[in-house]
């Protein structure tokens, strides 16, 4: 199997990225599947609760389709969701 390129992965992202612009759930379903297990496990790190955790995984996703018109396309989105993250798993603490 060849490893994607970096261009490529950005391409794929900010395509995702405009797709979930255009209100596609499939695209928000394929960046959920990707990102929900590291925030989870980082969220469980800090706060060593699981239902905690669970609950910065919804918030940062509900945070992501509430606010989905107005996250670029240019920007990295893995770093939009752990500033999320991190603002929720700072606030539980």
């Amino acid at each position: 199997m060849f490893k994607k390129s970096s261009d490529q992965s950005n391409y794929e992202e900010s395509r995702l990225i405009s797709l979930l612009q255009e209100d596609s759930e499939y695209a928000f379903q394929l960046i959920f599947d990707k990102h929900r297990d590291r925030i989870y496990k980082t969220a469980i790190k800090f706060l060593k609760s699981p239902i905690y955790a669970q609950d910065v995984v919804q918030d940062v996703f509900l945070k992501l389709w509430f606010e989905r018109k107005n996250i670029s396309t240019s920007k990295p989105l893995e770093a939009w969701l752990y500033t999320i993250a991190k603002h929720n798993i700072l606030n539980k603490l």
